[in-house]
């Protein structure tokens, strides 16, 4: 936000990405549930790097869940139990709301775990990471980004996250978005 109020002496205002205009309840109408009735961890990645392969091979061994990947690639890295080419946007929502856990890279599959409250973690990518952080900041949720240091000392207690705070901030940022969002269209 620093960045565009350097650009212009209009007033910038923080919006909440449009999935967050829809809370749960609301996204849980739309979405296809997987035919995988057992707990797994479900792995969505942009760019697979050795660091995202680490991690689920990390939470794998911490869980013994089987790993469901939405591939965007030909190959599957992670040599998961179920993997998955086909996903549309409202099956690419089922994964993760019935996922036990959840690790990614994705901007769009991050805000989705935290709209359904999923223990995840995110395997940062070389740039274009500050809307996931963002993300933390304005939810009040404990930055859940992976480094090697992290993967390696990682035990089952690392794996919740904590959402004490984040209804406040969804109800709040999403309120105030959506005021916005009304004034600005005129509705």
């Amino acid at each position: 936000m620093e960045v565009l109020k350097s650009l212009t002496d209009k007033p910038v205002f923080h919006v909440a990405d449009p999935v967050f205009l829809l809370c749960a309840e609301e996204w849980s109408k739309l979405l296809v549930s997987p035919s995988i009735k057992e707990p797994y961890i479900l792995c969505f990645f942009i760019h697979t790097d050795p660091l995202a392969v680490k991690a689920v091979e990390k939470l794998r061994r911490l869980t013994g869940y089987p790993v469901v990947h939405v591939n965007l690639n030909v190959m599957d890295k992670f040599h998961s139990e179920y993997c998955v080419y086909d996903a549309d946007p409202f099956d690419f929502i089922g994964y993760i709301k019935n996922a036990a856990f959840v690790c990614t890279n994705s901007f769009h599959c991050t805000a989705f775990s935290l709209i359904f409250k999923k223990n995840y973690y995110i395997v940062p990518r070389r740039v274009v990471n500050t809307r996931m952080e963002s993300l933390h900041k304005v939810f009040g949720v404990q930055n859940r980004f992976l480094n090697l240091d992290k993967v390696k000392s990682m035990t089952i207690d690392d794996l919740s996250v904590d959402y004490s705070k984040f209804d406040i901030g969804y109800e709040f940022f999403r309120d105030q978005s959506i005021n916005y969002l009304k004034k600005a269209l005129e509705l």
